[in-house]
Order: structure tokens, then C-alpha cells, then sequence
């Protein structure tokens, strides 16, 4: 399969409308196609991973969002978090690494990696981050989920305003409860968060759960949260500019925790799981 060119070249992600070239358009086909990716505006230092959020839309029915009644409305933005505006203002203070950019505020929360919808509510992810939710239609920034005091924080190095929270990019909602479930990790101890969209966020820590790398995703059933370790190992020496040390790991665990046993237990209760 031959690389594509614009692999090679970077170009500033601009508004456009689209025509279609050949085919036919599925018929009564509508909504939008929500994309997430680091804005190539903002790649630095060793690779683009920890670009900051950018946002893309694609309306699926033409006439849309400003475009003219063939054509399909393709809007771009950018994440206008309080990691992107003090990077902005002080870019001389942000440095990249090799895992994420560190500066005197602490570390930036990219919320690059997956647009996640719950209802008419749009949010941006990151694995290293609180979710951040922005605005469906103009893109703009809306708050981060949770107080950062809510969290717990890896906080090797002062974070005074920008917190490192190893969560997941990949949170869930969860329909019948009409809630977040994500998860905190700290030192490799496992939590469950849970938000119900407005308020504090809720944590319960999950008895003999630890994540020996770290979590990209937790997904569910109707009755469980499962949650599995991935093969990106956190290495503290790294975060100052240090090389990695030791491979990823060959395996990991899987948890299974079940949603009525979080249901019944106050908030900081430890819950058990199934391995």
C-alpha cells in the first residue's frame, strides 16, 4: 500500500465545502462524522502524539452549517483549553517530551484522541487528562469534567494549575444510568469514576485491581465495567527527560466491576472485581 503524501507535509486545518464527485448521496443519510486529532498547528518535540485538541465535522446532510444546498459543510477547530491558552501566551515556559509537555503549570491536557457524545453534549479525550467538553456546533471550549481536587493527581513535579491525570481516552456512557464511567489511576491502584454530567464526579476504588502499564480504555456491559491493562508502560524517570528503561510488559489483567455493586457503595468505598 503505497504512503499517502499528506503523511509527509503538514498543512493548517482550514473550513471547506464539499462537493461530490461521483456516486450517488445515500438517501435521508444525515447527522455529523466528529473527528478527533492533535492540530498539526501544536506538534513539538519528539512526535505529534501530544499535539493539542483539535476537532473536525463533517455534516453528513448537505445545505448545513453555512454551505450552499449541494454542497457538505467540513469545519475544523481547535481546543481553546486553559493548557492551549497558557501555551500559547507563554509558549518560552512549555517543553516537549517524550511523555507529554511540561511546563511551570504543570502538564498539558492534549484531548486529542476521541470525540465522545452524549446526547446533544460533545467531550474530547486523552488518556492523560480530565475530558473537556466543547461545544457540538462552534466548537468552543466548555470546562473540564470534574474539579481537579476530585482526581487524583501524578503529580511528580508541581502541577499548580495544569493536573496529570491518568484516566482513559476512551470513557463510555453508560445509557441505562445516563452517566460517564471512566477510571483513575494512581501508582497503579485502579479506580472507577463515574459523572452524571453535572457536579463533582464520584471515584470508588477497586479492591486488587492494578494496572501494571496503564488503561486506554474501559468498555461495558449491562451489568459490568471491564477494564484492561495496556501495553504503554509509564516510566516516572521519563517525564523529566529520561530514556525508557524496560519493555512493555508481555500480558496483562482484565476486571470486570460490576455497575449494582458501584450503585450500592458510597463514594471512596472499596469495591471488589472479577479477574
Amino acid at each position: 500500500m503505497p504512503i499517502p503524501r499528506s503523511l509527509l507535509h503538514r498543512d493548517v486545518p482550514t473550513d471547506r465545502d464539499l462537493s461530490l464527485t461521483s456516486g450517488e448521496w445515500p438517501e435521508g443519510l444525515s447527522g455529523e462524522l466528529v473527528i478527533s486529532a492533535p492540530h498539526p498547528t501544536t506538534f513539538d518535540g519528539p512526535h505529534p502524539f501530544f499535539g493539542e485538541g483539535g476537532i473536525y465535522r463533517l455534516s453528513l446532510r448537505p445545505g448545513t452549517h453555512g454551505a450552499s444546498a449541494d454542497r457538505f459543510a467540513w469545519r475544523t477547530g481547535k481546543i481553546d483549553s486553559p493548557s492551549a491558552r497558557l501555551r500559547a501566551a507563554r509558549p518560552d515556559l512549555f517543553t516537549a517530551t517524550m511523555m507529554g509537555v511540561q511546563s511551570p503549570f504543570g502538564v498539558v491536557n492534549a484531548a486529542n484522541t476521541a470525540p465522545l457524545p452524549w446526547g446533544d453534549r460533545l467531550f474530547a479525550t486523552w488518556d492523560v487528562g480530565r475530558p473537556v467538553e466543547i461545544d457540538p456546533v462552534t466548537f468552543e471550549f466548555l470546562g473540564d469534567v470534574g474539579h481537579r481536587d476530585e482526581w487524583n493527581v501524578f503529580e511528580v513535579g508541581p502541577q499548580p494549575i495544569l493536573p496529570m491525570v491518568m484516566s482513559t481516552a476512551h470513557p463510555v456512557i453508560d445509557p441505562e444510568r445516563n452517566v460517564l464511567w471512566t477510571v483513575n489511576t494512581l501508582w497503579g491502584q485502579l479506580e472507577i469514576v463515574r459523572w452524571d454530567g453535572v457536579g463533582p464526579i464520584r471515584r470508588w476504588p477497586i479492591e486488587g485491581a492494578i494496572i501494571p502499564q496503564s488503561v486506554h480504555t474501559i468498555t461495558q456491559t449491562r451489568d459490568y465495567l471491564v477494564v484492561g491493562d495496556c501495553a504503554f508502560k509509564v516510566e516516572p524517570q521519563v517525564l523529566s527527560g529520561g530514556k525508557r528503561t524496560e519493555p512493555a510488559n508481555a500480558d496483562g489483567p482484565l476486571y470486570l466491576i460490576r455497575k449494582d455493586q458501584l450503585d450500592a457503595a458510597a463514594p471512596g468505598t472499596p469495591v471488589g472485581c472479577t479477574t
